[in-house]
């Protein structure tokens, strides 16, 4: 477990510092931009002179581009390429966005699958356990103990408190875990 933390906190760390080499191109006059690598086909889009495209592929003189979240194919004798890319406004999401949002997720899931496991032990700890015949012996036998009196006031004693809960094997606690108490000194505890 401690593994696996380490290394997701390393690759958090790292991820958003590596930088992907993309290639930029500006327009150098109003450019039409088709749905295919041809002058037949239809124009998807038009480019305006200066708008600044990633380079997707190149497909003999034409390039497969994307602008604004859109693609499209535009012929590269009115591209050049980008020196300065300080000038790129770079809408797309970052891989560490999804990095991010998948460790929440992991988190999110564990917390869920932890609150469902906890809800089906209080379920049995209630409505099964402590209605067993193996309870109601170590309830007498802690009322006994404890000469039925609570061990927080001295009054007459009802119930068992328990100090702490067997996580995982309920049934299983000792029963130096268990005290004798009055209603009125339970409700407390649990208050």
């Amino acid at each position: 477990m401690k593994v696996r933390q380490t290394v997701l906190t390393t690759l958090l760390v790292i991820f958003p510092l590596i930088s992907f080499a993309t290639d930029y191109y500006q327009a150098i006059s109003d450019l039409n931009v088709r749905t295919r690598a041809g002058k037949d086909y239809p124009v998807d889009f038009i480019l305006k002179k200066g708008d600044v495209v990633e380079l997707i592929s190149k497909e003999k003189s034409w390039y497969e581009i994307k602008y604004l979240g859109k693609t499209g194919y535009a012929y590269s004798k009115y591209l050049k390429p980008l020196e300065n890319k300080d000038q790129v406004q770079d809408y797309s999401i970052p891989p560490s966005f999804f990095l991010l949002v998948g460790l929440i997720g992991m988190w999110l899931f564990k917390r869920w699958i932890f609150n469902v496991k906890r809800k089906r032990r209080r379920d049995y700890y209630r409505n099964v356990y402590l209605k067993s015949d193996d309870w109601q012996r170590k309830r007498y036998v802690v009322l006994k103990r404890d000469n039925w009196q609570c061990v927080y006031c001295g009054t007459r004693a009802t119930q068992v408190h328990h100090k702490k809960y067997a996580k995982k094997n309920i049934g299983k606690e000792p029963i130096e875990w268990l005290v004798s108490v009055c209603k009125s000194c339970h409700e407390a505890q649990h208050s």
